[in-house]
C-alpha cells in the first residue's frame, strides 16, 4: 500500500474529486502569495477533507510552481505553440486549454 506520496493535483479530478480541477485554470492564482492564502485557508483544508471520502488523508499541498511550455524550440508567443504536439497532465480541464 502507499503510504506517502505528492501528486499533481491534476490526479484529483479524474479520481473523482472535480474541485481540484480548478487549479488547472489558468491565471486564477495572480501570484504564489494569493495560491496559498486559498491552499492554506479553509478553502484549501475543505478540499483536502473532500480526499477523504477517496480514502485518502490530505495533509498540504505541495507548490509545484506554475504550469509552462517547453519544446525543442524557443516559445515566444502563442503562434509559437501552434501544431505542436504537448504532453500534459489527465484533466479535461487542461485538454481543453491545449485544443484552443
Amino acid at each position: 500500500a502507499v503510504q506517502m506520496l505528492a501528486p499533481s493535483l491534476a490526479k484529483f479530478g479524474p479520481l473523482g474529486v472535480k474541485e481540484f480541477e480548478v487549479f488547472d485554470l489558468p491565471y486564477i492564482f495572480p501570484s504564489k502569495e494569493v495560491l496559498r492564502s486559498v491552499t492554506e485557508g479553509p478553502i484549501g483544508m475543505g478540499l483536502l477533507k473532500k480526499l477523504e471520502t477517496k480514502g485518502i488523508i490530505g495533509l498540504a499541498y505541495w507548490d509545484n510552481g506554475f504550469k509552462i511550455l517547453s519544446a525543442n524550440k524557443p516559445l515566444k508567443s502563442p503562434a509559437d505553440v501552434k501544431g505542436l504536439k504537448m504532453r500534459i497532465q489527465s484533466s479535461k480541464v487542461l485538454k481543453k486549454k491545449k485544443k484552443k
